[in-house]
């Protein structure tokens, strides 16, 4: 009787924790303001997500702490009249600045052949401006 105890308590305990797992993992992705630091490594971007606000400017620096190149390129977000897209070398960052014109949901990925396929890929959320 005491073992069927336990295990009805450690699932209890199991349960609580992924509730609060799922109540921190599912909130929105952090707005960003000013400067935007995307970590890229083998084979994902850090944070996977963010937020930005249409209309004002953005510094977006690609920090990459891989062992290979990396890029990030935001599909549908124009500057200098071609999509934003920045590279880095190992162990290096770069970065490239402009200022998201229209709210939508863009996909970002790593264009180097197989990255995206390996999990490169991530989301930038432009929210209409306040």
């Amino acid at each position: 009787m005491q073992k069927l105890s336990l295990i009805a308590g450690l699932g209890a305990v199991a349960a609580g924790l992924a509730l609060i797992g799922c109540s921190q993992g599912g909130g929105a992705a952090p707005l960003v303001a000013g400067e935007a630091v995307l970590k890229a490594s083998e084979w994902k971007f850090a944070p996977g997500a963010f937020r930005v606000e249409a209309g004002k400017p953005i510094k977006l620096v690609l920090q990459n702490d891989g062992k290979t190149d990396h890029d990030v390129k935001l599909t549908g977000i124009v500057a200098g009249g071609k999509e934003v897209q920045v590279a880095a070398r190992p162990g290096e960052k770069a970065s490239i600045e402009f200022t998201p014109a229209q709210a939508g949901v863009y996909e970002m990925t790593c264009t180097l052949p197989g990255h995206r396929e390996s999990g490169m890929v991530g989301k930038v959320e432009v929210v209409a401006g306040s």
